[in-house]
Parts: C-alpha cells; sequence; structure tokens
C-alpha cells in the first residue's frame, strides 16, 4: 500500500516527533501539558521531542511583559480611585523592572 503511494519511508516516529513538537508550538511551550497528553512519566522524556523555536520563547517574554504592564496599570487605577499617590500615574513592581531589563 506505501508502495502504491509513492511516499518515502518513514519511521512512525517521526510523526509522533512532529505531532509533540507542533503541539509545544500551540501550548506556548507548556512541557507539563505536552508530557500529559503524550503519556510521558517525567517532562525529561518529553524534552527529547520538543524543541522550543526561539519566537515560542520571545512569545511568552512578551505575554508575561503585557501581563504584568496590565496589573500595574489595574494596581495605579485601583491606587487612583483610593486616592493613593503613584509617581508618574503608574506602579512598577520589581518583577516589572526586570522584565523589561530582559527585553531591552
Amino acid at each position: 500500500m506505501l508502495k502504491d503511494s509513492k511516499v518515502a519511508a518513514f519511521v512512525p516516529y517521526v510523526l509522533r516527533h512532529t505531532a509533540l513538537t507542533r503541539l509545544g508550538k500551540e501550548t506556548n511551550g507548556d512541557v507539563f501539558a505536552l508530557a500529559k497528553i503524550a503519556g510521558h512519566s517525567s517532562i525529561t522524556i518529553t524534552q527529547r521531542y520538543v524543541h522550543t523555536q526561539a519566537d515560542t520563547i520571545e512569545g511568552i517574554f512578551n505575554r508575561a511583559i503585557q501581563a504584568q504592564s496590565d496589573a500595574a496599570k489595574a494596581t495605579a487605577k485601583g491606587a487612583k480611585r483610593l486616592g493613593v499617590g503613584t509617581k508618574s500615574g503608574t506602579v512598577k513592581t520589581a518583577a516589572n523592572r526586570s522584565l523589561q531589563a530582559n527585553t531591552e
């Protein structure tokens, strides 16, 4: 049947590897979720299948920075409603400054 399809021979492992790599991208590199999906008992095994791409890592950092920024803005709005002063209208936490430093 494979001969009739003119598909080049391959090892089924390649399909699993490709599927887990693509799922890794869709789950934003959540190796714990992938381990559960793949039925692995340890993330060490899952790491063999997953090759995190630079754009995935950058996306994770960007989402973390955006979440921290959103939280800081919400904190500043809450402080303003309570009449608590903040410098230049925003509250910058040490974590926010650290995340910003990592992107510069």
